[in-house]
């Protein structure tokens, strides 16, 4: 055993994470459906229209399908798995842990916990906690996205790379069961992560966004 190696004295424990460690990660999952740094990375294609040659950028190029669809499962996961990492904390501090009840209350949060079964299992294998057997409607991909109603498009071409202060994010749509759209995944996401922050509070736990 080597005494210069922190797992073999015992003074941590393989694994372990703190639940502020996980509202850290969390946090990082969300800020990672933001693609605005990636936009100088896509390469422009010149296509002939007409009589003219015309530069076209493929958004795509900022993240292609298999990124797109690993960030939504990174979200899913840092969301949902907050219920886990909460009843750990309240076994540990002695504090009553009311998670359960934050699901099955509050439609955001257990669609979130619905998308993240669903990712795990590739279909549902337990009752659907939101009741409507959520999707997403087709594979995540980069796209615009408005924040609020109306957004910026300012692209511009500096030393052959594209600057923009565009809305660049992975964007997905949540669907239910017979194809009705319930809203944007980040936007319930955003609602939902806003839920567990007050059950956090609530609970005793301190919050450190960032």
């Amino acid at each position: 055993m080597r005494p210069d190696i922190p797992w073999a004295t015992g003074q941590c424990k393989l694994g372990r994470m703190t639940i502020e460690q996980k509202l850290q990660q969390m946090y990082a999952a969300l800020r990672g459906m933001e693609l605005t740094d990636k936009l100088p990375t896509i390469k422009p294609q010149v296509k002939r229209i007409g009589n003219r040659d015309v530069r076209v950028f493929d958004l795509n190029q900022a993240a292609d399908g298999a990124t797109a669809a690993n960030q939504v499962s990174l979200l899913l996961n840092n969301v949902a798995c907050l219920k886990d990492h909460l009843k750990a904390w309240c076994n540990k501090n002695g504090k009553p842990f009311t998670g359960e009840d934050l699901i099955n209350n509050n439609q955001d949060v257990a669609i979130i916990h619905d998308l993240w079964n669903l990712d795990k299992h590739a279909e549902l294998n337990r009752p659907s906690r939101s009741g409507l057997s959520p999707r997403l409607q087709s594979p995540p991909v980069a796209a615009i996205v408005p924040k609020g109603s109306s957004f910026v498009l300012d692209f511009k071409m500096v030393d052959g790379r594209l600057q923009s202060q565009a809305n660049l994010r992975i964007a997905a749509i949540v669907v239910d069961e017979r194809g009705n759209s319930l809203g944007s995944l980040e936007d319930i996401a955003l609602r939902a992560v806003t839920a567990w922050e007050a059950e956090l509070v609530r609970t005793g736990v301190t919050l450190n966004p960032s």
